[in-house]
């Protein structure tokens, strides 16, 4: 589909000394005066927007806007503008020229229906219907069910379609068991799903809002002193990425007090903890054993001391250490927060607090971090909704590494005596490490069923409870669900049950049924049909189930799958701004359960910076740009090193022969399916940055405010993501970090960053093609002619407030303007080439904007001077 977009990219305009910005300054109009001043004029008849949000940071300025038709948005078309000293500093535009679309009429589907129709669609399990809670206008609507934890946001939109503009409603629906946020469009003619994204970022091992949205005003702790009462956490504390990395730590008050100024227990901004559990302002970390995805579970109670020092013996499966791996989850979500608050991600950018203390953004979006989550396996998700909303981070269960441990020991007859290795399974309680003894007790049912004939298999109605009361049942796999005939078991009385498997590899038994408590396993085909015959031939068989290892592991021990999945929602709440979701995409299809039709994966970036984060969190002192570092290792069992590879299908490495990813193989689905592998490319490119940086500043440990490579990386992407636009492609992203370069730090770094995409093929003459396709990316290795040769830094005063004056645009073509940071009368602008050259000098008053003609100079690199007799400073001017 053709679009005609009004794409306007990257203009640094810098003007006047720093100014005060207030809460009435009219960003809007400042904005539009600017766009309206270039050549490519902004049509006020067909293209109008609306401010969606603001974010102030210091003296810059982050607005983020909406294209709109008669006071409804469209869906998609998006401005992000940076402001800086209340000038435009950058803006990247997705607008349409609606003069060549046409309008259809609206139709008589109602907000009410359209809920109807994608709870139906999507076959979303209610019971009962939605109702209205509150209509905010005639465009704009809340609807609620007692099955939903969330409300039903329901706003009109429009909808750009085949050069139409097509009415709908756009739907926001928190399915019951927590597995789905679901954001879609639904026509309002036709009842269409015209578009649909997954608030929940799923990062599965297969893959290789309400109402109380609240402000508040700051308020600052009397003394630090008074403030935290020397809180307590037994966690493997960052940089360790796992507890194969080092042991746990005690640590006392480990928590940033201008990120987190009353601690991490507090909540109304006054002295004194509100929470004696793992809850407070920025998280709220619990369980859901049981998987019910519903209510909020126990949490780890550190009593009035707030000490939380709850053991770790790994020898046992996760369930043994519930308490200290929910403590570990609380505590790197809240260190992770204090650091984004300190690097960028505060409350004004929409991050996740219960309280804003600033007064800006808005509240009550602490982080629902859910530990042993009992609902799946081997995976952790995110979910984003806009700012104001409480967004949710799960983390599961690993199934136990390597080949299955043994589980059965029968003493008797000696016919059968031995050890049987078997996979516990995920239903009911985990098999313990204490023997579980009884004798063994074959299943007899009545094979009433269709689809069963094996009177074995536990499938129908049993027919000999009174001999499995108290005994361990043993039944086939049969066809009927795992969590059906053990429910049969529990209910006879078992108290365990083996399921012998019928061909192929052993599982791990799954199931929906909460209400069993009993533990069970699978068993290999040939071990348990021996068992089964000696059982038919009325053979007492009797032993012991003991769980001895290998455990399962629990991600919320692995820091890098915590910080990734954080990461997720950093990078949502700030592409597009705080209070829209749907900037990130990952998914243009999906079939009518929702999964995503492979083919449509786009191409943004999202699990990228989430690996990166969790790679740049962990770095150490002593590591190496050419050290293999991994994601997920520890639930893998996969040692860091260079044998190991993690969740990726190469470790993260400056060393190309450890890890060849380039800007091409985003195109390869097979090797690089999406959305990860997308993202593991653009991670690798971000990686080598971070490395080229520590090469010039070295490595600071200090992740909060130090001043190395490290921290200009982080400090760089962050700024990146404010600015990129709604829907990124890598050579979006590329172009953000160099404009973030140029606001932070004067451009200093910009032959570095150039360098670094290069190597792996996002050069100047790459092309992402549109950044809905991950298969239309062409790779190059180029960089611009200034930058041919070693990378020197630049030694100029990079606070841009002082600098004597800006140009824009740079690089430019046939003309050139200098913004004057003052006035200092009469004087020179003179050009010259690398060779000293001068090649056009110019007199003029050096106050406000100066025009320069430079359209008789050739394609290269030039200095810019400007000088009198008070005033004299060079800058950089590149002609393309």
């Amino acid at each position: 589909m053709k679009k005609n977009y009004l794409y306007l990219i990257l203009g640094f305009c810098f003007l006047c000394a720093p100014f005060v910005l207030s809460a009435q300054t009219d960003y809007k109009s400042i904005i539009d005066s600017y766009l309206n001043s270039q050549k490519t004029k902004l049509s006020s008849e067909n293209i109008n927007w609306e401010v969606i949000s603001i974010s102030k940071d210091s003296n810059r300025v982050h607005v983020y806007g909406s294209q709109v038709y008669n006071g409804i948005p469209i869906f998609g078309h998006t401005g992000v503008y940076l402001l800086k000293n209340n000038q435009v500093a950058t803006y990247n535009q997705k607008y349409l020229d609606l003069g060549k679309f046409s309008k259809k009429v609206d139709s008589q589907i109602t907000p009410s229906e359209a809920v109807s129709i994608l709870i139906k669609k999507l076959k979303v399990p209610l019971q009962f219907s939605a109702e209205l809670k509150e209509r905010k206008s005639t465009q704009e609507y809340i609807f609620t069910n007692k099955q939903l934890q969330e409300d039903i946001f329901v706003k009109r939109y429009y909808f750009t379609e085949s050069q139409s503009l097509e009415p709908a409603w756009k739907v926001e629906i928190l399915a019951p068991d927590g597995h789905h946020w679901w954001s879609a469009l639904i026509s309002s003619i036709d009842g269409r799903i015209l578009f649909l994204n997954d608030w929940v970022v799923s990062c599965k091992l297969d893959h290789f809002i309400s109402e109380n949205r609240i402000k508040n005003t700051r308020k600052i702790p009397s003394e630090t002193k008074s403030v935290l009462a020397g809180e307590q956490y037994r966690v493997f504390p960052l940089p360790l990425t796992d507890p194969n990395d080092g042991p746990s730590q005690l640590l006392t008050n480990p928590q940033n007090l201008i990120a987190s100024p009353f601690g991490w227990h507090d909540t109304n901004g006054a002295e004194g903890a509100e929470y004696t559990i793992t809850r407070g302002n920025n998280v709220w970390a619990y369980e859901d054993t049981d998987g019910s995805g519903g209510t909020e579970g126990s949490s780890p109670n550190g009593g009035s001391s707030l000490v939380f020092d709850f053991p770790f013996d790994l020898n046992q499966n996760p369930n043994g250490y519930l308490r200290g791996a929910t403590t570990n989850l609380f505590y790197v979500n809240n260190v992770f927060h204090d650091i984004l608050y300190l690097n960028g991600f505060d409350e004004a950018a929409g991050n996740f607090q219960a309280t804003n203390y600033s007064g800006t953004g808005r509240g009550f979006d602490f982080v629902d971090a859910i530990s042993q989550d009992g609902s799946a396996l081997n995976n952790a998700t995110f979910a984003t909704p806009p700012d104001g909303s409480r967004p949710r981070m799960r983390m599961f269960i690993w199934s136990a590494p390597g080949d299955p441990g043994e589980v059965l020991e029968i003493e008797s007859p000696n016919s059968l005596q031995g050890n049987y290795v078997g996979v516990p399974a995920a239903i009911g309680n985990t098999l313990s490490t204490t023997e579980l003894r009884g004798n063994l007790v074959l299943v007899t049912d009545n094979n009433s069923s269709f689809n069963s004939n094996d009177a074995n298999d536990g499938c129908d109605t049993f027919l000999n409870t009174g001999a499995i009361s108290g005994n361990i049942a043993v039944m086939r796999r049969g066809n009927c669900d795992f969590d059906v005939k053990i429910k049969k078991a529990q209910n006879a009385g078992a108290k365990a049950v083996i399921i012998v498997n019928d061909s192929g590899d052993l599982v791990t038994m799954n199931g929906d049924d909460t209400t069993i408590f009993i533990p069970s396993v699978m068993i290999p085909e040939e071990d348990g049909e021996r068992i089964i015959s000696a059982l038919q031939s009325g053979t007492t068989v009797s032993g012991y189930l003991q769980n001895r290892g290998p455990f399962q592991k629990d991600g919320s021990l692995d820091n890098t799958i915590i910080l990734h999945e954080y990461a997720h929602g950093l990078s949502n709440r700030l592409t597009g701004g705080p209070d829209n979701a749907d900037c990130l995409t990952a998914c243009l299809e999906r079939d009518s359960n929702g999964n995503c039709i492979s083919s449509t994966y786009t191409e943004q970036m999202g699990e990228g910076w989430s690996d990166y984060f969790a790679l740049l969190l962990t770095m150490k002192t002593d590591d190496t740009a050419d050290d293999s570092r991994l994601i997920a290792s520890y639930v893998l069992n996969d040692d860091n090193s260079d044998a190991g590879i993690g969740l990726r299908p190469y470790p993260y490495s400056r060393d190309m022969t450890v890890n060849p990813l380039t800007y091409d193989d985003t195109n390869n689905a097979s090797l690089l399916p999406g959305p990860h592998g997308v993202g593991t490319v653009w991670t690798a490119m971000l990686w080598d940055l971070t490395w080229d940086l520590i090469d010039f500043y070295g490595f600071d440990t200090d992740f909060y405010t130090g001043d190395g490579g490290n921290n200009i990386a982080m400090k760089l992407i962050i700024e990146a993501m404010k600015i990129q636009p709604c829907q990124p492609g890598f050579v979006d992203g590329r172009d953000a970090i160099l404009a973030a370069d140029e606001v932070l730090y004067g451009g200093k770094h910009a032959c570095l960053i150039w360098k670094a995409f290069a190597r792996r093929g996002l050069g100047v003459n790459a092309r992402q093609g549109s950044s809905e396709s991950r298969l239309d990316q062409i790779e190059n290795f180029d960089v611009p002619a200034e930058f041919q040769g070693n990378c020197v830094l630049g030694v100029e005063d990079v606070d841009d407030a002082n600098k004597a004056f800006f140009l824009f645009p740079n690089p430019s073509r046939n003309q050139v303007n200098v913004f004057i940071n003052g006035n200092f009368g009469e004087g020179n602008i003179t050009i010259f080439d690398l060779n000293g050259r001068k090649v056009l000098t110019q007199k003029q008053i050096l106050s406000d904007q100066i025009e320069i003609n430079t359209s008789s100079l050739s394609q290269g690199v030039y200095i810019l001077q400007v000088k009198n007799d008070t005033v004299s400073a060079s800058r950089k001017l590149i002609i393309n």
